[in-house]
């Protein structure tokens, strides 16, 4: 059972009784049996009320109204809620699965006002407590991998059968080399991360920060830093990072419209993303990398502006902000991309 199941009902103002969240909870674990990233995205496209695939929304709603005949599949405010648990159900149950769902809601949180601010809260939490476990110090147990190896020469020295330790130890080695291997892929991601931050260098333009402005700088910041990031959910402390490198261009770091970020940004980076992922099934759910794909070759915010709003933001107004935020929000939309790759070329899981 998801911890707090019922007070997300309570947030939300649903009557509910404790045989009825018994099988909300069993429809939501028997729908996250098997999932893919492609469902993931569904999911959130249902959550934030953007357009969906009805099938897919069809066969969310039977796993419950299978297990309670009661259930109204016209009640969208719980079949919300419901989505909303099973994306918390996802994130701590799963790992690679959970960590996209956290980047995707981490994304989107500037965009979109999510249903339940429980659930939204949840999710950001647990996504702040992967990210510094990440690198939280790793104790390998050499002495169980020492004791194994005494005991296997014991026997050996005895004439006595040692397959058993022999395969024992062959176990533990490999587990102290995965842990190993995990501790030096980090080591290499950080020491990455310190040599660009302290180069102050935009390789996608191949100049010194110093030679930009801030807001011509942002976006290209957060995507550069999300390329060399290959351990998921990413570093915790990238926000310092962010800033430290947007503190090495030009002007102030001010709130700022959409509009004029992207109006100063360099048409080659905005041709780029456009190249790569215009065409993307989840354009939708990187808002960022959508405004890019919408405002390149336009002349006018007017003339790609007001259908974003509509078709990306579902009515939302998107407020101006400061160049840090841009560049975070880039930086997460662009591990969610890549993140969203890597799962595909696996089977989505």
């Amino acid at each position: 059972m998801i911890k707090g199941f019922n007070e997300f009902y309570v947030e939300a103002g649903i009557p509910i009784d404790s045989r009825q969240i018994k099988l909300r909870f069993e429809g939501i674990e028997n729908f996250c049996n098997e999932l893919n990233c492609e469902n993931v995205c569904e999911l959130l496209r249902i959550y934030y009320d953007l357009k969906n695939n009805k099938d897919f929304y069809d066969d969310f709603v039977q796993h419950f109204t299978e297990t309670d005949p009661n259930f109204s599949s016209k009640y969208t405010k719980e079949i919300k809620l419901l989505v909303g648990c099973a994306l918390v159900y996802i994130t701590e149950s799963q790992s690679d699965l959970g960590h996209f769902v956290e980047l995707l809601l981490a994304a989107n949180a500037l965009f979109h006002l999510p249903p339940s601010n429980q659930i939204h809260t949840r999710i950001l939490k647990r996504f702040d407590e992967d990210r510094i476990a990440l690198r939280a110090p790793q104790k390998i147990e050499i002495d169980s991998v020492e004791n194994l190896l005494e005991e296997l020469n014991q026997k050996y020295e005895e004439g006595e059968d040692f397959q058993a330790e022999l395969l024992n130890l062959i176990k533990e080695e490999h587990s102290c080399n995965k842990e190993l291997l995990s501790t030096l892929q980090i080591y290499r991601e950080d020491s990455q991360i310190l040599w660009w931050m302290n180069s102050k260098w935009c390789s996608t333009l191949d100049c010194e920060l110093k030679s930009l402005t801030k807001k011509q700088a942002c976006l290209i910041i957060g995507s550069e830093a999300a390329e060399l990031v290959e351990n998921y959910p990413g570093p915790f402390s990238i926000n310092a990072v962010l800033k430290a490198m947007i503190s090495a261009s030009k002007g102030n770091n001010s709130k700022m419209s959409i509009d004029e970020v992207l109006s100063n940004t360099d048409s080659r980076y905005k041709e780029n993303i456009v190249s790569q992922f215009d065409n993307s099934t989840i354009i939708d759910l990187v808002p960022l990398h959508a405004a890019v794909c919408r405002e390149f070759n336009t002349t006018s915010f007017e003339q790609w502006y007001p259908k974003y709003e509509q078709e990306i933001l579902r009515g939302n107004k998107l407020s101006n902000c400061t160049l840090d935020e841009y560049s975070f929000r880039m930086f997460l939309e662009s591990l969610v991309l890549k993140l969203y790759n890597n799962l595909s070329s696996k089977g989505g899981k």
